[in-house]
């Protein structure tokens, strides 16, 4: 019974490993979907986490409004930068979408900060708790479509952590855009 198994085994990884090289028995090659990577980010560390929730002396102030666009109006959120924040952003960075967007998480979301852009673009969010923030809003110009924007940022008691975002922070994963309220 056991030489059987062992042979049945043996086939299986012989024909696996006949289409490992993405082509079949034909020598046409298999077509790939395109599209962004699917990134997979650490879980949710709620001893790192529970700092966020409480007060602090630090401020983030700043604008979203370059290239005729502009946040006017518009949610901006902050976000705890806890580790599986932290790789969700370089994911984003990289064009990969995420797997398990830790944004959308009610432990994240319940010690994000969230304000709304002024007419000029601008925003300030104060009394945070020392540590890095990713600071998130959408920007539109005119009638066209919105571009996500986001940066990691380093928050210091007692100073201003200072924002403008740019070209450089527009988010290259196609229909990204912020969820939840």
């Amino acid at each position: 019974m056991m030489a059987r198994v062992r042979l049945l085994l043996s086939s299986a990884l012989v024909a696996l490993a006949g289409c490992a090289d993405g082509g079949g028995s034909d020598g046409q090659v298999a077509s790939v979907p395109s599209g962004p990577q699917l990134a997979t980010v650490s879980a949710i560390n709620d001893a790192e986490l529970r700092r966020y929730v409480n007060l602090g002396g630090g401020l983030v102030a700043g604008t979203a409004a370059f290239g005729g666009a502009s946040c006017a109006g518009r949610v901006v959120r902050l976000y705890p930068g806890i580790t599986a924040v932290r790789e969700a952003y370089e994911a984003y960075n990289r064009g990969e979408r995420v797997a398990n967007n830790p944004n959308n998480d009610i432990r994240v979301t319940s010690a994000r900060r969230q304000a709304v852009c002024d007419a000029a673009g601008g925003f300030r969010f104060a009394n945070l708790p020392d540590g890095p923030w990713v600071v998130a809003t959408e920007i539109r110009a005119g009638g066209g479509a919105s571009q996500l924007v986001h940066r990691l940022v380093e928050v210091r008691r007692g100073e201003t952590a200072q924002v403008t975002f740019g070209e450089r922070d527009i988010i290259r994963v196609r229909d990204a855009r912020m969820t939840g309220s």
